[in-house]
């Protein structure tokens, strides 16, 4: 009589909750027990690492004790794609390409698929698709050529998924072109308007990125990929008629990665028959920004057309087949040239 009786419950995993199919009432604390005021109770009393303050990770098992397994963890958050044994929830870079997944969620398109394979940003090794890995278009080092930061498995004492030599933040996402968009998420990193895959391998020996002036520089950061007077972006399109890349002196190497110049052609003759071939007296190869007049002389001296900015469009008119005298006249550099040509009908 006048003991006060209260309900235990054991704690053979010693978590700090009971198992509450287990409980004694008892008028003192029995060894191994708990004393139940009410609330959250183990679900699994065998094993510490489960209980109402344990975290869920993916592993099919309820470890919070909220009856629910797994919950908020998606697939690919319980995924592992880079093998390196920690899955995507607890891995700072879940391709091990150098750039921390925060870093490539922070410009990622698309929700997160940049070039919308169905791989997202944060597990492929090529964000962009544009043939170059983004370790190397981020400018890191991968000797082995496998998409990953450094040769062989990454070093990673802390079990974080980031290689140890770039903690804590990884690799910064390097901007070429400063246009906003890191160079692993940009199609044309140098913006010379030569997309990155076009620029990655130009020789076709299967081995890029190439740099092609070898001035230390790939040609997809190079805005001078041969190194000659002219820019890449001023070359690729030379005689700016919308079509490119160039090739001048028709040798099958495009002018932004020949060191051949381009030598100003005026040709001989046309003939405007509207076959779609020399329809048009057209001077090739002026260098980009130069602007032009001319004048067309008939053979009694006689101005028959005149130009003062010219544009490549004379057909010649109403005038008929013969022979007509031309002078060119540039706004810089070049001296001025004439010269006789042939109308044909």
């Amino acid at each position: 009589d006048g003991l006060v009786f209260e309900t235990y419950l054991p704690d053979l995993d010693f978590d700090g909750f009971g198992d509450l199919g287990a409980d004694s009432i008892s008028c003192a604390l029995p060894t191994g027990y708990l004393l139940y005021t009410g609330g959250a109770v183990d679900c699994n009393d065998n094993d510490s690492l489960i209980n109402p303050n344990a975290t869920e990770i993916c592993n099919n098992i309820d470890d919070n004790c909220n009856t629910e397994i797994d919950e908020n963890l998606t697939p690919y958050l319980c995924a592992d794609p880079d093998a390196d044994g920690i899955l995507n929830l607890n891995d700072l870079d879940d391709d091990n390409d150098g750039i921390t997944d925060e870093t490539e969620n922070l410009t990622a398109s698309n929700d997160g698929d940049t070039d919308l394979d169905g791989i997202l940003d944060t597990e492929d090794l090529d964000a962009d698709n544009d043939g170059i890995f983004d370790v190397i278009e981020n400018l890191g080092q991968d000797p082995d050529g496998n998409g990953t930061i450094g040769e062989g498995p990454i070093v990673d004492a802390n079990n974080n998924g980031l290689e140890d030599s770039i903690e804590p933040d990884g690799m910064p996402a390097d901007d070429f072109d400063e246009d906003g968009t890191p160079n692993f998420q940009d199609l044309d990193s140098d913006n010379d308007s030569v997309i990155d895959a076009l620029e990655n391998d130009v020789n076709g020996d299967g081995r890029g990125p190439d740099d092609t002036d070898e001035d230390g520089n790939f040609n997809f950061l190079d805005i001078n990929d041969d190194n000659d007077q002219w820019l890449t972006i001023e070359e690729v399109d030379f005689n700016q008629d919308g079509i490119s890349p160039d090739d001048c002196d028709y040798d099958g190497i495009p002018n932004y990665l020949d060191l051949d110049l381009c030598n100003l052609f005026i040709p001989e003759g046309f003939s405007p028959n509207g076959d779609g071939a020399n329809d048009v007296f057209e001077i090739e190869n002026v260098p980009a920004g130069l602007t032009y007049s001319i004048e067309i002389f008939n053979i009694w001296g006689d101005k028959v057309y005149q130009s003062e900015n010219y544009s490549n469009d004379w057909n010649g008119g109403s005038l008929p087949t013969g022979t007509y005298y031309y002078v060119v006249k540039f706004s810089q550099t070049l001296s001025d040239m004439s010269g006789y040509l042939t109308l044909w009908r």
